[in-house]
């Protein structure tokens, strides 16, 4: 019994192969007519598009970072710095409640921390040391000291955040309130600039130096590193040769050099190396043949109170104030002798009254220029005396250049000062930063730092 089951099993199992085989194509697969039966569904075969279905699009790249700034391209610059763009959108005052409002200290009292005494120089400079932020730094001379902005004012209720000359904002007195000369107080500073590496300079002008602070202070009554201009900072005798110093009014970094406006010798000083040491020794002068000589002239080789210098491009300008003019240099000075090529101001080279001898003001006039500054393709220049801000296309490449526009002043003619102030009048400024479309301006007998729309587009 056994037996004869097996043999059917084995029957059953041949005839299931057979079936299989003749019912295969000739592949020995199952055709698409078998595979239908065998399910009792209709299949019919797969669709062809005639047009190719083009591949997923790449995933769009991540936003690029806007580029971190140069900070030796923004600050070694000259003037009041590199232009700057802070966005603002409106006129803005500093130090003061209201645009027709110029008291001392704010509100004519004692000193404090929203009011200044008698502005001068200005800047807007990076901090490489501190997150590449850009900061305003603003020269309270009266009060002797510098204030720092953490970031450029944005409201007439901006406050600086540092003082630097004092232990206080509450406090205004001449070297800190110390009976002599030390690392902590000013006489009567004038400029405050920051070089590439975050050094920060300030011409101490009545002290007859120019100090040096390590990087720009986050606390306020910081001491300074380095003197120029004296053996030590206890000191603050006048001098000349290459290592003195008579009223500095401004210090520069360009190219890692040291620039100073040696005012009271009527000259700029050039240090090669920028200073490590107290009082170290300069390279060479502009204004003068030699380290002796220190007399003012009317020449292309000669200064008579220079205030400020500005680059551009490689090109220098040099604000001669007592001789109402702007020099221009085709290169920036390396060694001794150099001879400017072009003049604003003047008719010429060897010509240096103000107003250029004329009973008016006009386009193509200055009367002890003081602060100088590039934006674009174009210099700005504080025309002291005559109460406005000209500006001029650059390069400079003619003599006898009209400004081609101006600010302050309701045409070239008029220069008055105005008893009473508003929100266009411009009043003895000493210090000048591009700011988009807007130029701030520090207005030092105003007692006010203010901004204005430029009168055209850069």
């Amino acid at each position: 019994m056994q037996k004869s089951t097996s043999k059917y099993v084995l029957a059953l199992l041949f005839l299931a192969v057979l079936l299989t085989y003749t019912n295969c194509a000739n592949d020995g697969k199952l055709s698409i007519k078998d595979l239908a039966s065998l399910s009792n569904e209709q299949v019919e075969p797969p669709l062809i598009s005639s047009t190719p279905v083009p591949p997923p699009l790449p995933p769009d790249p991540p936003p690029l970072s806007p580029p971190a700034p140069n900070p030796f391209l923004a600050n070694e610059f000259g003037g009041s710095g590199a232009m700057i763009n802070s966005g603002t959108a409106g006129q803005i005052v500093l130090f003061q409640n209201a645009n027709n409002s110029k008291l001392i200290n704010r509100d004519g009292g004692a000193t404090q921390q929203s009011g200044i005494n008698n502005g001068y120089g200005m800047g807007a400079f990076i901090d490489p040391k501190d997150q590449n932020k850009t900061k305003f730094f603003i020269v309270d001379r009266n009060n002797h000291r510098i204030l720092i902005f953490n970031q450029v004012p944005t409201s007439i209720g901006s406050v600086p955040d540092v003082v630097v000359g004092q232990t206080a904002f509450t406090g205004g007195l001449i070297n800190a309130g110390q009976a002599a000369v030390n690392s902590r107080g000013f006489a009567g500073p004038t400029y405050v600039s920051v070089c590439g590496d975050g050094k920060m300079l300030v011409a101490d002008q009545a002290n007859n130096r120019v100090l040096i602070y390590n990087q720009i202070p986050r606390v306020s009554g910081a001491v300074a590193d380095i003197v120029v201009g004296q053996p030590g900072l206890t000191s603050n005798l006048a001098g000349a040769g290459a290592t003195g110093l008579v009223t500095p009014y401004a210090a520069y970094c360009f190219d890692r050099k040291l620039f100073i406006i040696d005012r009271g010798n009527q000259r700029i000083v050039v240090h090669n190396i920028f200073p490590t040491i107290n009082n170290s020794a300069a390279n060479f002068v502009i204004g003068q043949p030699d380290f002796i000589t220190v007399t003012a002239g009317c020449a292309a080789n000669k200064l008579n109170i220079a205030y400020e210098i500005v680059r551009y491009k490689n090109e220098l300008y040099v604000a001669d104030g007592f001789n109402h003019r702007v020099l221009r240099f085709a290169t920036v000075p390396t060694a001794f002798g150099a001879v400017a090529t072009n003049v604003i101001g003047q008719p010429n080279l060897t010509t240096c009254l103000p107003n250029r001898g004329l009973p008016a003001a006009a386009a193509n006039t200055l009367n002890t220029p003081t602060s100088v500054a590039v934006g674009k393709d174009t210099l700005a220049v504080a025309d002291f005396a005559n109460n406005r801000i000209l500006f001029y296309s650059l390069p400079v490449l003619a003599i006898n250049l009209n400004a081609k526009g101006l600010l302050g002043q309701p045409d070239f003619i008029t220069n008055l000062n105005y008893a009473s102030v508003n929100a266009m009048t411009v009043n003895r400024a000493k210090g000048l930063i591009f700011d988009g479309n807007y130029i701030w301006m520090n207005l030092s007998t105003d007692n006010r730092v203010i901004n204005m729309l430029l009168p055209f587009v850069l």
